[in-house]
């Protein structure tokens, strides 16, 4: 339903060509259109994933800017079902085991809610601006791993997925490393709400210092 809407709104752009900062950005820069650059440059210069990301759209479309386009569509897709998934995450949590129905119908919302807003539109419609759908996807996606990796019984892979989102979204756009912040506060939360320790499948304990206490029922708002 998401990608529907998705699709619905954004399709017709697949079709329009390059325009203001895509043509400085993309076409009047040779290396970023490198894919042989991108690659040996990859750890030597900030946003290395981005320009990775550009080679391989320009080896596989060129200079189509259907190409580019159909990326950042998907790529807006993907941040959206990582905003749907964290709100459905932090609802189960809530609304416990009974509430699933109503946890899946917030992290649709949500989802929906972040695929159409107006606010994201440029940086799908700009070929320029994929370092922030990159940026968003692998920051939201750190967020949500690190929530994964606090609840009960999970395993250290959570913590693992969450800290590679969170390069990979360092080497797209800076302020993605905020993901893991946004992760690490909500985990410490959810230790909270369980009594102060957390311990996974691995093993590993998250203890929490003394003075933490789960919050009384009417601030829970």
């Amino acid at each position: 339903g998401v990608a529907a809407l998705a699709l619905l709104a954004y399709l017709p752009w697949i079709e329009n060509p390059f325009h203001f900062d895509d043509r400085l950005s993309i076409l009047g820069d040779a290396p970023m259109r490198s894919l042989d650059f991108a690659w040996k440059d990859l750890s030597r210069t900030m946003r290395g994933v981005t320009r990775l990301s550009y080679g391989v759209t320009h080896a596989v479309w060129g200079h189509d800017p259907r190409g580019y386009h159909a990326v950042d569509l998907v790529l807006h897709l993907g941040a959206s079902l990582s905003v749907g998934g964290l709100a459905f995450a932090l609802a189960r949590r809530s609304q416990g085991p009974g509430g699933a129905l109503g946890s899946a119908t917030v992290g649709l919302a949500a989802a929906a809610c972040f695929a159409l807003h107006p606010l994201n539109s440029e940086a799908v419609l700009y070929a320029s601006s994929r370092p922030d759908l990159l940026g968003a996807l692998f920051g939201i996606g750190a967020a949500w791993a690190l929530l994964r990796w606090a609840d009960p019984g999970a395993g250290a892979g959570w913590l693992a997925l969450g800290g590679a989102f969170t390069l990979l979204g360092w080497f797209s756009k800076e302020s993605a490393v905020m993901g893991w912040g946004l992760g690490l506060l909500l985990a410490l939360h959810a230790g909270v709400a369980a009594g102060g320790e957390r311990v996974d499948g691995d093993g590993f304990s998250l203890e929490l210092p003394d003075g933490f206490v789960p919050a009384p029922a009417e601030y829970a708002d």
